[in-house]
């Protein structure tokens, strides 16, 4: 598949899969948390599969919100948020109201590959989130806001600082040019 060769772990793949299979059409979509319940079995269910081969069309169990929860989850509890430290001040600069589109994506281009990859997946998934909004009651501010803060790992324990409210409305704005604007070929 195009995510393996791009170098996507499996567990994002594989939530962002089944979202994209069972639950694009489903309403307040990132917005109801998932149970604890679900997430527990979600969780088992990723560390059981073995990876790319191990039946990655199959249901995770648990509702679509729960999935949602443990993407989100997921994401925050990486090691190096997936805007790397060392990019977040000029992707931060580059979330200004006004700022062009390409300025967004242009911050890509200082990712190390597998952070990218896996970011410019995240944002093709959550472009087909919002071309379902009509169904799914989302719009790109909301899904902007909710994914950014973990993007960034603005809200991880001892990293919040004065100005983080700033910080949270531009990495919302530098996520929501990227959803909005075509990637760039290259």
């Amino acid at each position: 598949s195009e995510a393996r060769r791009a170098g996507v772990p499996f567990p994002l793949y594989r939530l962002i899969l089944h979202i994209r299979k069972h639950g694009l059409q489903t309403a307040d979509l990132f917005s109801q948390a998932g149970s604890h319940k679900d997430f527990e079995a979600i969780r088992s269910s990723l560390d059981e599969e073995t990876g790319w081969g191990s039946g990655a069309e199959g249901r995770l169990p648990g509702g679509i919100h729960s999935v949602v929860e443990a993407l989100l989850r997921l994401l925050d509890s990486l090691p190096e948020p997936l805007v790397p430290r060392s990019a977040a001040d000029a992707c931060l600069r580059c979330g200004w109201p006004g700022d062009e589109a390409g300025a967004s994506w242009a911050c890509l281009q200082v990712f190390p590959r597998p952070h990218r990859d896996a970011l410019v997946f995240l944002v093709d998934f959550l472009g087909q989130v919002h071309a379902n909004a009509h169904h799914n009651a989302t719009n790109i501010d909301f899904i902007s806001s909710v994914v950014a803060s973990v993007l960034f790992g603005l809200d991880r324990a001892g990293q919040v600082r004065s100005g983080s409210q700033e910080a949270l409305r531009a990495a919302s704005h530098f996520l929501s040019n990227l959803i909005r604007s075509p990637r760039p070929t290259s």
